[in-house]
């Protein structure tokens, strides 16, 4: 609307970057038996807090760019 909040532009950016940091340098398993859905206010949520564990993803070093063919 008319009324929104001069940052939430900015606040919508860094959740972006910070969702694609975390799903690229990390795997995330789920700990325990699934949750089951739990009604709050208008959404679901899991029964057990969704509760997850965290397994870093090692970082690959970027390869060296190619020496460019020598013309000849």
């Amino acid at each position: 609307g008319a009324h929104r909040c001069l940052g939430s532009a900015l606040a919508m950016l860094e959740l972006e970057l910070f969702l694609e940091a975390l799903v690229t340098h990390a795997d995330l398993a789920p700990t325990g038996k699934p949750a089951a859905a739990r009604r709050r206010g208008v959404t679901l949520v899991p029964d057990n807090a969704g509760r997850v564990l965290l397994h870093p993803v090692p970082v690959r070093p970027r390869l060296a760019a190619e020496p460019a063919a020598a013309a000849g």
